[in-house]
């Protein structure tokens, strides 16, 4: 499908990215004002949730210490057993022998020395082995009370959670921020085809940009879930790398790489997923980190759609090949277009590719300024 824009498609969807909007920021407006009364209450029950998950541990720690210790306890204490059982052993056959040959006997002086040796021995070892049971009893008792404490620390922990569960719910969801960013994203590039108000535009994607932010500031602060909100985390839905691109297409680096190290962490680092791999893409290049960007390519070389087109534009980046950008600009522009043409309401976004944008802005930063390739990626923005 070839990109068309014109005045009368894109009246069309302001017309009802508008309404959208409207709705969208009525929603977050009651969301915020419910979510006023949790916020102390929530940051509060966030750091006793967290003591209590330490104390857990810490008690969870102590037990698998204690039973490690047990464990070892009772290897020694066998093996002490062993020892004692073959000392006796040996007395009783050395007492067995002094009875045989008789007190007469040139080596029964001797006999008589090794087998008092053993004896003592025997008396000192009953010593240890006693030493040793106490301390195994010691352990023992130690493990039982770790267990009380971790019973009763879990008890707690779960009225805890409970609660949290019940002013998390408060809180505006994941989604609605989601939903606030592409919709003023939607609207702003509608205006920006209309009106060509380059500064309304900058203002608008920036708002935008910030409404991400918050969300995945709150995500690291712990206010929700992991569990229930994955799906938000590490960079995995389309926003989020819209949001980063856009601080590119801005050409605020350092915001770019701000929302890559507030997005991207190392232990997400779930590169075979597309959105997650755009995100690490621009993130490693505004980083700096161009030896990790290239091996990150060579990977996904063989890709092919909007990946490829993407693949091949830090590519180019990478090697300064300017026209091999031009020609990957070109097919990402469409392929971007293509998909937001399948997405219902969010077609509106598609009107400005914001990757498109911002890997242009790139290209020019690095002194391979671009043409305009595509109707979505505008030059007044690059400019």
């Amino acid at each position: 499908m070839e990109i068309y824009l014109s005045q009368a498609y894109v009246l069309g969807l302001f017309s009802e990215s508008g309404r959208r909007l409207a709705g969208v920021e009525e929603r977050m407006a009651r969301a915020r004002m419910e979510a006023e009364s949790v916020g102390t209450d929530l940051s509060g029950l966030l750091l006793e949730v967290a003591a209590r998950e330490t104390s857990l541990l810490e008690a969870r720690r102590g037990c698998a210490a204690g039973t490690l210790q047990i464990g070892e306890g009772n290897a020694a204490l066998a093996a002490l057993h062993q020892r004692l059982a073959t000392m006796r052993l040996r007395a009783d056959e050395i007492k067995e022998k002094m009875v045989r040959v008789g007190r007469h006997d040139p080596g029964y002086r001797h006999m008589r020395r090794e087998r008092a040796r053993l004896l003592t021995s025997l008396e000192d070892s009953a010593a240890e082995t006693e030493a040793l049971q106490g301390e195994i009893e010691g352990h023992r008792g130690g493990v039982k009370k770790s267990e009380g404490e971790m019973k009763g620390r879990s008890d707690e922990l779960k009225t805890l959670r409970a609660r949290l569960d019940d002013l998390q719910a408060k809180l505006p969801p994941p989604g609605l921020f989601v939903d606030l960013f592409e919709s003023r994203v939607g609207v702003a590039h509608c205006n920006l085809y209309l009106d060509e108000d380059v500064a309304a535009w900058r203002g608008e994607i920036g708002q935008g940009i910030e409404v991400l932010a918050e969300l995945h500031r709150d995500l690291n602060a712990g206010k929700y879930r992991v569990d229930r909100n994955s799906d938000y985390l590490g960079g995995r839905t389309s926003a989020t790398g819209d949001a980063m691109y856009a601080a590119a297409a801005l050409g605020q680096w350092e915001l770019a790489q701000e929302l890559f190290e507030l997005v991207c962490e190392p232990d997400l680092y779930f590169h075979h997923i597309f959105e997650i791999f755009r995100c690490w893409c621009l993130g490693l290049f505004v980083s700096g980190r161009k030896a990790d960007l290239r091996d990150l390519l060579a990977e996904h070389q063989f890709s092919d759609g909007v990946r490829d087109g993407y693949s091949r534009c830090f590519k180019g980046l990478v090697e300064g090949d300017q026209e091999g950008i031009e020609a990957a600009l070109r097919d990402l522009a469409r392929h971007e277009w293509n998909l937001r043409a399948l997405s219902g309401t969010r077609r509106s976004g598609g009107v400005v590719s914001l990757g498109g944008v911002g890997l242009s802005r790139l290209a020019l930063r690095e002194g391979l300024g671009c043409g305009v390739v595509a109707d979505t990626i505008p030059g007044i923005l690059i400019a």
